[in-house]
């Protein structure tokens, strides 16, 4: 039984630290040598050491896809907890606006990592997959879509360390409440350029 899901082992395996793990069970453990990044007490900062290694370290490590990656894309994350009820019809709008649907979770770590690499412009609802802003170029745009009841900076922190320009797209709804598609493509048209 693996103890790790895959994007924890594509990770250790990028770091070249996946045959040095050892998976103990029990109660006891001595450490003879021991590396810790810590983010800071908040949740919505990082340590910029922190993200430098990590763009550092595994930028330089990416296979290029075999497939084309898409320039623009929509982070689903339908069905997710804190999602907005009519999100589908928000991703249709998107996609009729020429831009592709995404869901991390059909992304290796590395095609992940190559994606928002390459990307140009990125929407999506506040939410984990956001995270992946560390990989992002300076030249990309970035609209995260909140509901009034939940506006928190942590992928902008993010996004803001490698220079990108972020846009908070706070909508009048609250949590799992339908959100105003047209504003937010509006907004998103608007700021495009």
């Amino acid at each position: 039984n693996d103890p790790l899901a895959s994007y924890e082992k594509q990770t250790l395996e990028m770091l070249g630290l996946l045959d040095k793990c050892i998976f103990i069970t029990g109660d006891h453990v001595v450490v003879d040598e021991y590396k810790f990044i810590s983010p800071h007490a908040s949740l919505a900062t990082y340590d910029p050491d922190s993200l430098d290694y990590l763009r550092a370290t595994f930028l330089k490590k990416i296979v290029t896809p075999q497939k084309a990656l898409p320039k623009k894309f929509y982070l689903t994350r339908e069905g997710e907890r804190r999602s907005p009820i009519n999100e589908r019809d928000l991703a249709h709008k998107f996609r009729d606006i020429g831009w592709d649907i995404i869901e991390c979770s059909d992304y290796s770590l590395n095609d992940q990592i190559s994606l928002f690499n390459n990307a140009t412009h990125i929407a999506g609802c506040h939410g984990a997959a956001l995270v992946n802003l560390i990989w992002v170029n300076r030249e990309c745009k970035i609209f995260e879509i909140f509901p009034v009841d939940r506006v928190l900076p942590t992928a902008e922190m993010l996004a803001l360390h490698v220079g990108a320009k972020h846009y908070s797209l706070v909508t009048d709804s609250i949590t799992d409440e339908p959100i105003d598609v047209e504003w937010v493509i509006d907004m998103v048209k608007h700021n495009m350029n």
